[in-house]
């Protein structure tokens, strides 16, 4: 187990914890590994310019400039624009911290946080929806650069959510991460 806590002044503002499991070759028959892929890979998906600010109908607009400048963003189904379900191939930019190699796991844990960004169900412009907490699990080390989430949101009626999204490489499914929503009003 790892664990790690961000403070600022004395006050725990980020946590992260991480189970770590030995990996060996242990002999598994190949037709018992997952071999599930998604229909589009990154290169037959359509890419969406996230520009700040949107100068184009072909943009979407958000309001932390450096974000659509970090993430490259490939739609392979669904829609930044609609509401609803979808699965979008993901591909950072620049390195999660500068001057230090980005590993495919760095790739997954930045891709697997935009799962309710994604799939969000509510608008915006009434709800506000975040996510206070992201759980990733895997069941095969990723390899690559690009990551992609099948993403779908849930909601009750009692202010609280999750979205829950399946998790890929371009050989296939990896894995799937969940995230807890606090949603209200605005």
């Amino acid at each position: 187990m790892v664990e790690a806590v961000c403070s600022v002044e004395g006050t725990d503002v980020a946590s992260a914890r991480a189970l770590l499991i030995r990996r060996d070759d242990v002999g598994i028959p190949d037709d018992l590994l997952s071999s599930e892929t998604l229909a589009l890979s990154p290169d037959q998906s359509t890419g969406v310019d996230l520009v700040w600010p949107a100068d184009s109908d072909d943009t979407v607009e958000f309001e932390v400039p450096g974000f659509a400048l970090a993430v490259e963003f490939r739609s392979a189904g669904g829609s930044f624009e609609e509401h609803g379900p979808a699965t979008v191939w993901f591909r950072l930019r620049v390195p999660v911290v500068d001057g230090e190699p980005t590993t495919p796991f760095m790739r997954v844990a930045a891709a697997a946080d935009f799962g309710n960004g994604i799939s969000r169900i509510l608008d915006g412009e009434r709800y506000l929806f975040i996510n206070p907490d992201l759980t990733v699990a895997l069941h095969r080390y990723p390899e690559g650069d690009w990551v992609a989430l099948d993403a779908v949101t849930l909601l009750g009626s009692d202010g609280v959510g999750q979205s829950e999204s399946a998790l890929y490489d371009e050989r296939g499914r990896i894995g799937r991460s969940l995230q807890s929503l606090l949603i209200d009003a605005r």
